[in-house]
Order: structure tokens, then sequence, then C-alpha cells
């Protein structure tokens, strides 16, 4: 009974929204990257806000009625009116950005291995991204073998989820071009009091969600479904998933921390821990151990995990850097 449904979904916003879906991403980040966090912030609360607004006329008895394929379109079409408004910016500021369409140029970031290094650094998000993708279908296996009534319980447990998971994720990636701005100008003290704010809205954000999560999980869970037994399952779901929620903080702040300093082999080892080597192994167990509610407490431990080697690696690699700080102004 799921599998159409998802098939229908995935169909418009994979097959054929996966172009605008990844333009989007990557144009606005680029616009980021260069200092022009306003025009990416409009472009990506306009993509939002279109979608926010197409949905009833696509999904509702009163629009087109197309239900959940209704809701892929007009997720479709919000990508691309993003990606348009991001490629027309571009041309117009192009006399002022770095950013540029070129083959010619885009030859010669080859040429000066400069792709290479964007891959590389890119990496550790790239494989975070993936593994939750995993994560999630190993998840989603796990507990539609407890029945629909779980699966619709987990579904909108990582629907509530992924509202503090997005605005923590922005923070994380919103302080990374600043701290690398500052490393490539070795103003250290302005890096170091760039990842302590970072670290302090990160965590504090977390915190405020997971008081909020914890007073009043039964009513967030009541606005997207209000059958009995699902709102029963998805109350202890959600209460579970969103401990995590400072420790993931933590980690996603170290991971672009990491990358931003160049750190990259730590970075990589920071993501595939929290997502794949720990997790996946770790929900089979707790399955067995304690049925159904194990699969979700998974989350919160591997964070628990995660956050606690991220601060070790972080230590280290602290220590390692001031040596070679102390280094340089003897050698200055």
């Amino acid at each position: 009974e799921v599998y159409p449904v998802a098939a229908a979904y995935a169909r418009w916003t994979l097959l054929w929204g996966g172009a605008g879906t990844i333009l989007s991403l990557l144009l606005s980040n680029l616009l980021r990257a260069e200092g022009r966090a306003a025009l990416a912030f409009a472009g990506v609360t306009l993509g939002g806000v279109l979608n926010i607004a197409l949905d009833p006329f696509f999904v509702l008895p009163f629009g087109l009625n197309m239900n959940i394929k209704g809701a892929a379109i007009a997720t479709l079409i919000s990508n691309v009116v993003t990606t348009l408004y991001f490629a027309i910016l571009l041309i117009v500021i192009r006399k002022k950005s770095v950013v540029s369409f070129s083959p010619k140029k885009a030859c010669l970031a080859i040429k000066e291995k400069i792709a290479r290094n964007v891959l590389f650094t890119g990496l550790p998000s790239a494989l975070q991204t993936m593994l939750s993708a995993v994560s999630n279908l190993v998840l989603n296996s796990l507990m539609i073998g407890y029945g629909e009534t779980a699966e619709a319980a987990i579904g909108v447990t990582k629907k509530i989820d992924a509202v503090p998971f997005g605005m923590v994720t922005g923070l994380a990636q919103g302080a990374a071009p600043l701290i690398a701005y500052n490393n490539g100008a070795k103003k250290y003290d302005k890096m170091k009091t760039t990842l302590k704010l970072s670290l302090c809205y990160c965590v504090g954000l977390a915190i405020t969600v997971l008081i909020v999560v914890e007073s009043a999980a039964g009513a967030l869970i009541e606005v997207f479904i209000k059958d009995a037994s699902t709102v029963t399952y998805g109350e202890k779901f959600l209460r579970l998933h969103c401990a995590s929620l400072p420790f993931m903080a933590v980690t996603f702040m170290l991971v672009s921390y990491f990358q931003a300093v160049g750190a990259k082999g730590k970075a990589f080892l920071l993501s595939i821990i929290r997502k794949g080597i720990v997790d996946i192994p770790l929900m089979y167990l707790l399955n067995v151990l304690i049925p159904v509610y194990g699969i979700v407490a998974c989350q919160p431990i591997t964070d628990v995990i995660s956050a606690t080697v991220g601060v070790i690696l972080y230590v280290l690699w602290k220590k390692k850097f001031q040596k070679t700080e102390e280094e340089q102004e003897i050698i200055v």
C-alpha cells in the first residue's frame, strides 16, 4: 500500500525533478561561499514559500486533487523556479562574481587541481548525506515489520525532526566560510571565536527545540495525524529521536569546522561514525533487545558517540595546531 504512493512521489521529485533540486542547492551554496548570504537566503526562501503555496492547489480537492503526485509536482516546480532565480542572478552579477559557467574555466580548474580539492573537501558532507539515506532505508525496513502504524509514526517523527535538523545544519554550514576566511587570513583568534559562537548557537537552538518537543510531543504528532495508535507510537519516537539534538549539533559543527580548516580526514571520519559505521549495526542489535523502540533509541546513542569522538579529534587537532603556530612565531 505504501509503495505506489512513494514511487509516485519519487518519480516526480527524483527522476524528473532531480536536476532542479541539485542545481538549486549547488548555486545557493556557491553564492553563500563568496559572501552573498542574503541573496542565497532569498532564493532558498523563494523555493520554500512557493512550494507551500502550490501544495494546496495541486494536492487538495478544491484544486487539481492530485494527492501525493501533486505534492511532488509542486516540489519540482519550486526547485526549477529557484534554480532559474539563481542562474539569472549569477548572469546579472557575473562581472562581480567568481562563479562562472564557462567550460574553459572549468578545464582550468581541473588542470590546477582545484576541482580535486573541491571534491575531497565536499566528500565528508556528501558521504554523510548518502549514509543518512542508507541509514533511513535500514530504519524504515526494520520499522515496516511492525506494521503501517509504526511506519507512519516514524515518518511523522522524521518530518518534525527535519526542522531542527535543517536549522542546525544551516548554522553549521553558514559558519564554515567564516572559519575558512579567517583561517586563510591567519586571523586565528577570529576563527576560534566563530567556532565558539557557532557552537553556542547550534547547541542552544538544539536544547530549545528539545525542551519544546519533550513538553509537547503528542500535540506535535497530532498536527500531522489523528490516529490514536500512530500518535502513541509517534510521541515516544519523537521524544527518543530528538534527545540526540544537542549532540548532533556538536557533531555537525565540528564536521563543518574540520572541512573549513582543511582537516579533511577528521571531517570524513566523523561523518562516517555518525552515519554508517555505528548506527546501522546498532539498529539491528537494539531491535532485537528492545523491539520497535530500540530502532529509534539508536539515534541518540550514535550521536553521543560521534560528538564524543568529535571533541577528542578537536582537542588533538588544537594541540597540534597550537604547536605549529608557536613554531611559526619563533621563525618570524
